[in-house]
């Protein structure tokens, strides 16, 4: 199964709070087929219709409430999942140094 479009998925829960496709555009920055576009992406990756649109305002269906109770969560943990990547990859890797001895070695090393 591929990963989920979760931008899809937030601009849906964004149009589904909003009440409206228009009022979400608005909201995220973004043109009103562009967000219109997101949802049905975000309704063909789920295989469910997730607002009733013969209402307004648009009304979310029961798999729509669904989706905006989990997708805020699902988000913080992508952003945090992706900033431990992040700070993982600017930590210096643990390297084990091992030193080889000759048992001839003298038992003092100073020469004093």
């Amino acid at each position: 199964m591929p990963l989920p479009d979760l931008h899809a998925l937030e601009i849906a829960a964004t149009v589904i709070e909003a009440g409206s496709m228009s009022a979400a555009a608005a909201q995220l920055g973004m043109t009103q087929s562009a967000v219109s576009q997101a949802m049905k992406r975000a309704e063909a990756q789920v295989e469910v219709t997730l607002m009733h649109r013969d209402r307004r305002p648009l009304v979310p269906t029961e798999a729509g409430r669904v989706l905006v109770a989990h997708i805020s969560e699902i988000a913080i943990r992508a952003e945090r999942a992706i900033e431990e990547v992040r700070a993982t990859a600017l930590r210096p890797e643990r390297q084990d140094l091992r030193l080889g001895v000759s048992i001839r070695l003298p038992l003092r090393l100073d020469p004093y």
